[in-house]
Parts: structure tokens; C-alpha cells; sequence
């Protein structure tokens, strides 16, 4: 498994009626309050490779991750959050944003950029997460891609996350479904009728003791399968600077913005433990 056990950001910050989010700069109509909403086509895009997004929440907020769902970064990506106001402004430093395994195979299609991709279960998540809580009235988000022209996102989460004492049990499963259909024409060809393709994920949570009970049980009933959360099962897995050998891939694979699919049944095998299971599926 992760030297870092699962995080959930289950109370998105963006979507307070005070926080506002504004843009170093923007093309057209790809307007920075598009990250704050939950739709793939709406989305913010930079004039150039390098952004600042800054992030205001008017009132004194708890945080340990920010990330930016559904994005063009490729794995040379950079980000930097930098706390602003409050009593914990301890910036994360330069990391790499995305980091994934960069070889042909991702190049020519198996993570390709862009918002026209995101309907075919596209794009990469940027993603900072703080050593310690940071307690502030707002975020600076610097974000720089050599590699790209322009740089795009389509969803900005930033919250405190739950992490719970004992991780995921094996036999976790993370699967991209597809609405494309097959037919077959009278001359024998087999035609695609295209659809969207979506990423889906579930795991088990076998080992709950019953402080981790009481916050599954609150984002069941706080979140249903209305509101949507961040999860990621292997947060920043292996060095957050070096891209080497190192399984990135891993933690892009097993990270989803999404809605549950169903809520879980929380059940009590043993003294003091509790298991659950968790089905996700995409925004």
C-alpha cells in the first residue's frame, strides 16, 4: 500500500457563497468561476503556460489539500500553494503538480489534454497537500507547464481531509466505463456509436475504529450521493520532486472527484470495528 493512508476532502471550500476566485489571467470566456462549478465543459484557461489563481474565503478556514481536477498538466507540471492571512501560512514549496510516468503511451492518448477530452475520462489532477493544517482566510495557487501553450482546469477543490487510521483493505478497484456502443452493419462491419467514458472506483474500508465511524457516518449523511468528494488512495506516492522510477501512475489512477454511487452500509464485525464500502463514480 502508501506510506500515506486515503484523504477525503468531503466539504469543498470553492463552494461557499463567499468564497471568490480570480485568475492572473484568462482567455475569453474561460472564466476563473467556472472552477467552482461542477460541470467538465465549463472551464478556466490561462493566456500562456504559467497562472496564478487566488483564492479568497472571507472568513478564517482549516486546509490541508488543494487540488485541480480534470486539467491539461502534463508530468512536468509545477504548483505551488501558499497560505494567505490567518495563523498557518506555510507555503507547500515548488512540487510537481501531476506527476505521472511520461512515455508514448500516455503521450498519444491514455491521459490526453485538453476540455474536449474530459467527456472521454481525460485529464490529469494537480494536486498540493500541506505536511500540517494550515489555518487562513485564503490560498495562492502558482501553477507553470513548459510542456504547454496554455494551461486549463475545470474544477478547483480546496478543504481540510479525513484520513483514516487504518487504510483500505486489498482488492481496491479503480475502472473507466464507457457509454459507446457496438452494431453491426448488413455488410458485416462492426460500427462504434461513440459515447462518453467516465472513471468509477470502489474500495472496502474493513478497518473503521469508532472515531473514523463517526466521520464516515457524518459524510454518508452530510454528502449522500448528491454532493460530491475528493478522494485519493495513495496521496503522493513516493517523492512529491524527483519523477524517477517511482509508480506515479499509482496516484493518479486511484484519485477520483466524484459523487457516491450509492450510501454504504456501516456494519459491526468485531468489537470495536466497524467495515464499510465506498462506489464512486466520476463527476
Amino acid at each position: 500500500m502508501a506510506a500515506n493512508n486515503l484523504r477525503v476532502i468531503y466539504q469543498n471550500l470553492t463552494d461557499l457563497s463567499t468564497t471568490t476566485v480570480t485568475a492572473s489571467s484568462t482567455a475569453g470566456v474561460t472564466l476563473a468561476t467556472n472552477l467552482q462549478k461542477d460541470a467538465k465543459a465549463l472551464i478556466w484557461r490561462s493566456t500562456g503556460n504559467t497562472a496564478t489563481l487566488t483564492v479568497n474565503f472571507n472568513s478564517v478556514k482549516t486546509i490541508r489539500g488543494v487540488v485541480l481536477a480534470f486539467t491539461n498538466l502534463t508530468a512536468g507540471a509545477q504548483i505551488s500553494v501558499t497560505p494567505t492571512g490567518g495563523t498557518g501560512t506555510t507555503p507547500t514549496g515548488t512540487i510537481l503538480a501531476c506527476p505521472y510516468a511520461q512515455t508514448d503511451s500516455w503521450d498519444s492518448g491514455y491521459l490526453p489534454s485538453g476540455a474536449n477530452s474530459y467527456a472521454y475520462g481525460a485529464g490529469t489532477y494537480a494536486r498540493a497537500w500541506f505536511n500540517s493544517p494550515q489555518t487562513c482566510t485564503g490560498v495562492t495557487i502558482t501553477l507553470s507547464d513548459t510542456n504547454l501553450t496554455y494551461i486549463e482546469a475545470s474544477r478547483l477543490i480546496i478543504g481540510d481531509y479525513w484520513s483514516p487510521t487504518y487504510n483500505t483493505s486489498f482488492g481496491l478497484i479503480s475502472a473507466p466505463k464507457s457509454l459507446s456502443t457496438n452494431s453491426r452493419t448488413e455488410s458485416g462491419d462492426l460500427v462504434t456509436n461513440r459515447g462518453i467514458q467516465y472513471n468509477t472506483m470502489n474500495f472496502d474500508l474493513a478497518w473503521l475504529n469508532p472515531s473514523d465511524r463517526q466521520i464516515f457516518t457524518k459524510i454518508l449523511k452530510s454528502n449522500g450521493i448528491n454532493k460530491p468528494l475528493l478522494i485519493s488512495l495513495f496521496p503522493n506516492n513516493g517523492s512529491a520532486t524527483v519523477d524517477t522510477a517511482i509508480d506515479y501512475d499509482k496516484e493518479q489512477t486511484y484519485q477520483i472527484y466524484g459523487k457516491l454511487s450509492q450510501l454504504s452500509d456501516i456494519t459491526h464485525p468485531m468489537f470495536t470495528m466497524y467495515t464499510a464500502k465506498v462506489d464512486i463514480e466520476e463527476i
